[in-house]
């Protein structure tokens, strides 16, 4: 009977290692797939949203697109009279401490690599991509965006002084055109009178968008050369995935079209980081 015991409880002694060292493996694994998955934020993903708006919401969404998502890939072409042709690619992580992101620019009339921005924490840096230089400073803001911006601020209808106020805004360079559109949208629909709803669902690059037009102010119109105005908007965000002017013979005047945007997928921290190897730092 002893015997029996014995091996009894030898074999549950070899069942309860052998379980133990199965487990330590699978911790091991586990622990190894987490400092692999580590680098990788994954947000929630967002839900396409297919309600009637009004033109408050849209303009609320406008000025605070920041509040709407977490990440954001994608690229666009932004053309202007004044400015020139550009091809922006960015990323985007909006994580509080951890937030981080660039903007590329391609010159597009030119054919070539013209500046990239990045910014980590509390550093922003600055490429030259044709002299393959950059700077690197502290940001200037180190807030954490603040808190959702009324209509009545950000068009500047206070009772103190007619000035307009925006959110802070992550500091990602040419990508803010389409990402955080805040400035455009104050010039271009604070008379709620001058533009109107024209589709309230439109499907374009896999998202739901809502379109809006109208006319642009004898100021507005000298100095963009534009009569009339169209905005697409993502319904979801309030990113500006896309607008266009026209003088008054209805030809594009200027335009911003958006090639690709995907918003909350996954995003490689690593990838937000400058590869600053062949450049040199100016002072």
């Amino acid at each position: 009977m002893f015997i029996n015991i014995y091996k009894e409880d030898l074999n549950f002694l070899s069942r309860n290692n052998a379980s133990q060292s199965n487990q330590e493996n699978n911790n091991k694994n586990s622990d190894t797939r987490n400092m692999e998955q580590a680098p990788v934020y994954k947000p929630e993903r967002n839900q396409e949203i297919a309600n009637n708006m009004t033109k408050e919401q849209v303009l609320n969404k406008l000025i605070n697109t920041i509040d709407y998502f977490k990440t954001a890939k994608g690229s666009f072409e932004e053309y202007t009279q004044s400015g020139g042709q550009w091809v922006i690619t960015y990323q985007l992580m909006l994580n509080g401490e951890e937030s981080a992101g660039y903007s590329k620019v391609y010159n597009s009339v030119r054919a070539e690599k013209d500046h990239s921005t990045y910014f980590s924490k509390n550093k922003i840096w600055l490429l030259d991509e044709k002299a393959k230089t950059y700077n690197e400073s502290d940001l200037v803001s180190k807030k954490l965006y603040g808190e959702p911006i009324t209509i009545d601020k950000a068009i500047g209808e206070t009772k103190v002084k007619k000035s307009s106020i925006y959110r802070d805004i992550p500091q990602i360079g040419f990508a803010s055109h389409s990402l955080f559109p805040y400035e455009l949208a104050t010039k271009y629909l604070s008379d709620i009178s001058k533009w109107e709803i024209e589709k309230q669902n439109e499907k374009l690059l896999n998202h739901n968008v809502i379109v809006v037009g109208g006319t642009l102010d004898k100021s507005k119109k000298a100095k963009i050369q534009s009569s009339t105005f169209k905005l697409w908007v993502d319904k979801d965000t309030g990113i500006l995935i896309k607008y266009e002017t026209y003088n008054d013979a209805g030809e594009l005047i200027n335009y911003l079209h958006t090639k690709e945007l995907r918003i909350n997928e996954k995003i490689n921290k690593k990838t937000l980081s400058p590869n600053l190897k062949g450049f040199k730092q100016t002072h």
